[in-house]
């Protein structure tokens, strides 16, 4: 299960550039999705917390602690960016993305399968 978590790092190492590129990006440079930005924001910050969480088994605090700290940067980062704004509501929304992932991985089958695997 090696390949497990270094397919998990590539995917949180690649969706942290994902991330910083999309929300950095002009508003008008993006494609309409017809979902809740909320929810966009929730599941975006919830697979990197995910993935960071797989790849780094031992680092749970830490690997919580900088999604937290990338999502409220990027808010910030945005307010440079033109057509962009800083929003709380994203900020929080990126938060209950990495939290969700720390209580899912937190319940016993899916840490017993990650903690087992070498």
């Amino acid at each position: 299960m090696v390949w497990f978590k270094r397919a998990a790092a590539v995917g949180f190492w690649g969706l942290i550039l994902v991330i910083g590129f999309l929300s950095l990006q002009p508003i008008e440079n993006l494609p309409d999705v017809q979902i809740w930005d909320k929810i966009q924001h929730l599941v975006a910050y919830g697979a990197l917390a995910g993935c960071g969480l797989v790849a780094y088994p031992n680092r749970h605090w830490q690997v919580i602690g900088f999604t937290i700290a990338y999502g409220i940067g990027i808010e910030f980062a945005q307010g440079v960016v033109p057509g962009r704004f800083p929003s709380f509501g994203d900020a929080v929304a990126n938060t209950l993305g990495a939290v969700i992932a720390l209580l899912v991985m937190r319940v016993g089958s899916v840490r017993r399968l990650i903690q087992s695997a070498p």
